[in-house]
């Protein structure tokens, strides 16, 4: 489940998982590359950053951003969650675009069991509308 703990924000939810999808193998991300990717100024995203640092999620080596094992495991667990939530939503009618969107203001703030609890209702998905594996009950 996402670890409420951590207690993250949207903006620190959108850097973590642009931070994870933007590394090259083992190799850290720039904090100006990030900078750019997100849109956002490099101060702005250095403040992120510097919260996600407190929380054990990213490390920071002088700009250079790597997450951490637990920065890596809720990002596994947002993702999950977010690919149930498109699943739910398609049946709703939104296209898998809408769907993604939406399911991104949810993803990292939902329970594992509750996450778990809709996967079983949908008749437990293995793929979600973009074609990426579903594997909640792998967590």
């Amino acid at each position: 489940m996402p670890n409420l703990s951590y207690n993250i924000t949207k903006r620190e939810r959108d850097c973590l998982v642009a931070l994870i999808e933007s590394l090259d193998g083992n190799f850290p991300t720039r904090l100006v590359t990030l900078s750019r990717k997100m849109n956002i100024k490099p101060p702005t995203l250095l403040e992120i950053v510097r919260r996600l640092g407190e929380k054990g999620l990213v490390l920071n080596r002088s700009g250079m951003l790597m997450p951490t094992e637990s920065g890596l495991e809720l990002y596994t667990e947002i993702v999950e969650a977010h690919r149930v939530l498109e699943c739910m939503s398609v049946l709703a009618n939104h296209s898998s675009s809408q769907a993604c969107s939406e399911a991104s203001h949810y993803d990292y703030i939902m329970e594992h069991e509750t996450v778990h609890a809709l996967w079983n209702l949908l008749g437990k998905p293995q793929k979600c509308p973009h074609g990426k594996k579903i594997e909640v009950d792998k967590l």
